[in-house]
């Protein structure tokens, strides 16, 4: 009983557990930013076991922390301050996931900072579990989702079934599939590894062992979600399209998958460690004799100043301007060279682009080529209210008949765009998008980011637009891709102008 007072009265778990705890508090609309994606996407709803879990093995080694004796080491202030800009610049500009990694980052900064390396080295392996509360891998779903067709295709081709595969989509003589955002497997993918990577750490002693483990436990996933799509696509054949098509669709993949990890478990605990207890748990604890001395006192409140500097800074430069709201009037010309406005709207779709300060969307025909545009104009960006967001897409997750097959970039001397090609039904569309940001133009959203983060601490403007311009998809991509181009040609010339006007009106 009385080691475990001991460990209680000890000045660095508590040191630490305060930390752990106080920094989010400080950073509370970053936490608030991941609790919200946790709430909202499936995905992500392991955040909520990540600080009890790693909290659970800082304290498996208190023991070992409780005999250290802390040591301030003040030049890690030279990593403290930079990842305190990060934060900033990304607060500025909104980039919500390098705020959330920035924040978690400071954790074992701060506890190295006031702790010492030996004891942030002691607990380092639960403080770098944190990072998984991150909500971090939006990003690989697209080749995900093409991983899982190719997958897919190939096993049903290997079986000897006819199959014909138009990107994402994809023919079976029973009927038609097509790879979602929810077959990419992604979610299963993080799981398994932060999962994983707890087996791994729990169960093996040696690096080279929870390296190999944690190998595994990324691309048995990666197989496994090949498979089981495999699996409910040939249910569905079978069974004439009667089974594995609507709710037993995705039961069917979680139990599989369950089936698939216990499996990995099972097989990699042939290969588990003998439990060694803590090699300072037979030694006497003296936790109340060992102090937090002077230099860690200053070199917290130090640290503290620096994070409620920091605060103070974001919260001046969040200040902008709200008036997204207002009625800002952009109307294009009637004409752009041969290129005449049309009531014509057969294209029959639209982006979502959301509170945009201004946007404008009109069909133009030259000949038998018809071009549609969007523009989502953005004079003063806040959040819920920008050109770079999650919730601008080109097809919306849920609710919309269009599926995006394909996206590639396109970079020459006249263009710089992604040009995706849509699908619903038999419909299919050749799209063109890409990001103003001020003067800069790319289609890329972190690079669009960049530029905006210039623009808004050097050039002290917040202005940005989303842009896409569409045709009909009924002939070769090259006739489709060619009106594009040519309207891009003619309109851009008169339009760039108008949106650098509309973003000096004041």
């Amino acid at each position: 009983m009385s080691k475990t007072k001991n460990i209680f009265k000890s000045p660095s778990m508590l040191s630490i557990v305060t930390i752990i705890l106080f920094t989010p508090v400080l950073f509370f609309d970053t936490t608030a930013s991941m609790v919200q994606v946790w709430l909202v996407n499936e995905t992500f709803t392991h955040g909520f076991l990540i600080l009890p879990i790693s909290l659970w093995l800082i304290w498996q080694k208190r023991q070992s922390i409780a005999a250290l004796t802390p040591k301030a080491e003040v030049k890690v202030l030279a990593i403290l301050i930079p990842i305190l800009f990060i934060w900033t610049v990304a607060n500025t500009v909104d980039i919500q996931v390098i705020q959330q990694l920035a924040m978690i980052a400071l954790i074992p900064t701060l506890i190295w900072l006031t702790l010492g390396g030996a004891i942030m080295l002691s607990i380092l392996f639960p403080l770098l579990f944190l990072f998984f509360s991150v909500p971090l891998g939006q990003e690989l779903i697209p080749p995900m989702m093409d991983l899982t067709a190719q997958f897919t295709v190939s096993l049903i081709q290997l079986i000897g079934v006819p199959i014909y595969q138009e990107g994402l989509f994809f023919t079976l003589p029973s009927g038609n599939w097509s790879v979602v955002e929810e077959c990419s497997g992604v979610r299963y993918l993080i799981a398994s590894v932060a999962l994983g990577t707890i087996f791994a750490y729990n169960g093996y002693t040696s690096f080279k062992k929870r390296a190999i483990f944690i190998f595994f436990a990324i691309l048995v996933p990666i197989i496994a979600n090949g498979l089981r799509a495999f699996g409910i696509v040939m249910i569905g054949h079978l069974s004439n399209m009667e089974l594995a098509t609507g709710v037993d669709h995705l039961l069917y993949g979680w139990v599989f998958f369950g089936v698939v990890i216990f499996i990995m478990f099972y097989i990699g605990s042939f290969w588990w460690d003998p439990i060694q207890a803590d090699n300072q748990q037979q030694q006497p604890l003296n936790a109340e004799k060992i102090k937090i001395g002077k230099p860690s006192i200053i070199a917290g409140a130090v640290a503290f100043l620096f994070m409620l500097t920091t605060q103070m800074v974001a919260l001046d430069l969040s200040h902008v301007d709200k008036t997204n709201n207002e009625i800002i009037t952009l109307t294009l010309p009637e004409y752009f060279q041969g290129w005449q406005k049309t009531d014509n709207r057969s294209v029959s779709w639209q982006p979502q682009i959301k509170n945009p300060g201004a946007s404008v969307s009109e069909t133009y025909l030259f000949g038998d080529a018809l071009t549609q545009i969007d523009i989502g104009f953005y004079r003063h960006q806040y959040q819920g209210a920008e050109a770079v967001s999650s919730q601008n897409r080109l097809v919306s997750a849920t609710g919309s008949d269009w599926r995006q097959v394909s996206s590639i970039d396109i970079q020459d001397n006249e263009h710089y765009v992604t040009e995706a090609e849509l699908r619903r039904g038999s419909q299919k569309l050749l799209v063109w998008h890409w990001y103003r940001i001020g003067n800069f133009v790319t289609p890329n959203q972190y690079i669009a980011k960049v530029f905006d983060a210039y623009n808004q601490l050097i050039l002290d403007r917040n202005d940005a637009t989303m842009i896409t311009i569409a045709t009909r998809y009924d002939s070769g991509k090259d006739i489709s891709r060619a009106k594009l181009s040519s309207f891009y040609n003619d309109a851009f010339p008169q339009i760039d102008p108008m949106l650098e006007q509309l973003a000096n009106v004041r």
